[in-house]
């Protein structure tokens, strides 16, 4: 027994120091993704972007060195194949599955979506189980839980993004590959990421790879239908392309990490700008951005 922090990085490597610590620690050539507080006597759930999902007991994660990047998910277990798409906390999910409203979403890089009932995830067994159908060549992109009353913004290497509701994603079995939603995927503009509006979120909040911001009403952008190129969120310079989306409030706070700073805006100190705005150089000219969040 015992409650521990559990870091998951960019290279598949899972971290696991004690809940006492103050600090997650050094990360060389590597960067964590994710951060999660467990029982040692419980299990996480990770799905791999090659569309596979295993059970993993956490007392099988070896305590990790403060100052290591932590154990590589194969060394930990054989049984799992492939990149971490997403880490899920069991007692989470069965918790969340006895309020019969939430269901977890699958965008492949390709452009399908569909979402699964909770209770699918349940019973995953040790050596995995498929939760999507992939075409060949495509990943999953993103996995997360979503909830009645929900939104969601799909974006990918042009300027426009997807808004679609909980309802206007196709509600499937594992064994499908969901349907698509853009119309203009191909080798060059894959899906770049998924963001999740809740209902109290007033503002969205568009970055590109350049460091530019546009800060938008959530009012003003419309719903989407799938297979279809979406809507305008920000005018583009040449070489420039969306790195994230944020729904947030005028309470939140944007960070962002470069190559060479660190970054904090409020929100509300963004000036409002529409589709046709190029939005506000948030970085300096020599900088191109690493990371980012909101808060």
């Amino acid at each position: 027994k015992g409650r521990f922090k559990l870091i998951i990085t960019q290279n598949n490597n899972i971290k696991k120091i004690p809940v006492e610590s103050n600090s997650i620690g050094s990360f060389r050539d590597d960067k964590p993704v994710n951060v999660l507080e467990v029982d040692n006597t419980e299990n996480i759930l990770i799905f791999t972007k090659e569309g596979k999902v295993h059970r993993l007991p956490i007392h099988q994660i070896p305590l990790s060195d403060i100052r290591s990047n932590g154990t590589l998910l194969h060394m930990i277990s054989n049984k799992i194949f492939g990149n971490i798409s997403a880490v899920m906390y069991e007692p989470s999910l069965k918790k969340i599955s006895s309020k019969g409203k939430f269901f977890i979403c699958v965008v492949t890089e390709r452009g399908f979506i569909k979402r699964m009932d909770v209770s699918d995830f349940l019973t995953v067994p040790l050596s995995g189980i498929i939760y999507s159908k992939l075409e060949q060549g495509d990943y999953v992109e993103n996995v997360s839980v979503i909830g009645a009353g929900m939104d969601i913004i799909l974006y990918n290497y042009t300027n426009k993004v997807l808004r679609l509701s909980i309802n206007d994603i196709p509600h499937l079995k594992r064994s499908t590959k969901g349907n698509m939603t853009f119309s203009n995927i191909d080798e060059g503009n894959v899906i770049r990421g998924l963001s999740i509006i809740y209902p109290n979120n007033t503002d969205l909040v568009v970055l590109t790879e350049n460091g530019k911001i546009n800060r938008l009403s959530i009012a003003a952008l419309p719903y989407t239908s799938r297979n279809t190129v979406g809507n305008k969120v920000i005018k583009l310079s040449k070489g420039d392309f969306i790195s994230k989306v944020f729904a947030g409030n005028q309470d939140s706070m944007l960070t962002i990490t470069t190559n060479a700073n660190n970054y904090e805006i409020p929100v509300a100190e963004l000036d409002f700008g529409s589709s046709m705005s190029a939005g506000t150089k948030c970085i300096n000219k020599s900088e191109h951005v690493l990371e980012c969040s909101i808060k």
